[in-house]
């Protein structure tokens, strides 16, 4: 009896060691898959995680040209100016004891380098990535000629330009003139006012856009021009299938008003300071068909489409609507 009793004294600690040994590996095991499952969350969600962040926001970054920010001054010293951008973009600039001007501009969600192709030449600054997150901005030593120039930031304004598109009532135009057309401000009969990257197109018979029909149509288009160097350009619609009107600073530079065959048009040189300039592009068609492209050249620049202000990137093509 004594023995039986022992014996089964000696298993019952043996039952509950072996019980509590059991809660002690099932937590281990849960534990260690818990950990195994955030691990795999972490990576799975890191490449989608912004690599950089503004106070407060997340912001995304374009490929090869730094996060993306938003700038709103008018006179502000580009020193200050550039402090901001830094603590927004969280990257450090390194500035050169010359670097001075005032920044008036307004723009939303740029890639920070396109930021600063913006505003830096028209100061004659210049800037360079010395690493992945520090910047130097400096004096434009002298202003760039011949190759130099093809490498330059030059082109639209990358906010865009202002569009108005609306229908022109049916007339004759015996005498291809369409000045009565011209002193009617396009605002009173807006069909669709829109932000377009560059001006013109190639339209098909559909129409430019939602409301407006294919043919006795106009558009204007209001922006901003940056030309990197003083120099005398020369302007051309090429090609051209309408009628068509471009002014730089309030002064008509190509004369195309008038009906004429598909071809092309092309102003007389004019000289041109290096900075952003006024452009306004006037254009009307008349038929369901019509294409308008806006060219440039000058003795450094061989003809080009032009494109969005960017660092030696003319157009590509023109967009069919």
């Amino acid at each position: 009896m004594r023995q039986r009793r022992a014996a089964k004294g000696r298993r019952l600690p043996g039952a509950r060691g072996h019980f509590a040994c059991s809660i002690w590996y099932c937590a281990c095991v849960c534990l260690i898959a818990m950990l195994l499952l955030a691990g795999m969350a972490a990576l799975h969600a890191a490449p989608n995680a912004p690599a950089a962040a503004t106070k407060g926001n997340r912001v995304p970054l374009t490929p090869g040209r730094g996060p993306r920010v938003s700038l709103d001054v008018h006179e502000i010293d580009v020193r200050t100016v550039l402090t901001v951008l830094g603590e927004n973009a969280q990257v450090r600039f390194s500035l050169a004891p010359d670097v001075r001007g005032k920044v008036t501009c307004s723009y939303r969600d740029l890639a920070l380098e396109e930021m600063l192709d913006v505003i830096l030449p028209p100061l004659g600054l210049r800037w360079k990535r010395l690493a992945a997150q520090q910047y130097r901005v400096e004096r434009a030593v002298e202003q760039k000629t011949g190759k130099a120039l093809l490498s330059s930031p030059r082109g639209w304004d990358p906010a865009g330009l202002k569009a108005l598109y609306y229908n022109d009532p049916a007339c004759e135009l015996a005498d291809g003139s369409l000045s009565a057309l011209l002193a009617v401000p396009p605002e009173g009969v807006t069909v669709v006012t829109r932000t377009d990257a560059r001006p013109g197109g190639i339209w098909s018979e559909t129409g430019p856009a939602p409301g407006v029909g294919p043919a006795q149509w106009s558009a204007r288009w209001t922006g901003r021009l940056y030309v990197p160097a003083d120099d005398s350009y020369t302007f051309s619609f090429d090609p051209i299938h309408g009628a068509a009107l471009l002014l730089l600073d309030g002064k008509v530079v190509v004369d195309s008003w008038r009906i004429a065959p598909r071809g092309k048009t092309a102003g007389s040189p004019v000289r041109l300071s290096r900075g952003w300039h006024d452009a306004v592009i006037e254009y009307h068609q008349v038929g369901p068909t019509g294409a308008l492209d806006l060219k440039w050249q000058a003795s450094w620049l061989p003809l080009e489409t032009i494109g969005i202000h960017a660092s030696g990137k003319p157009a590509q093509g023109r967009a069919t609507r």
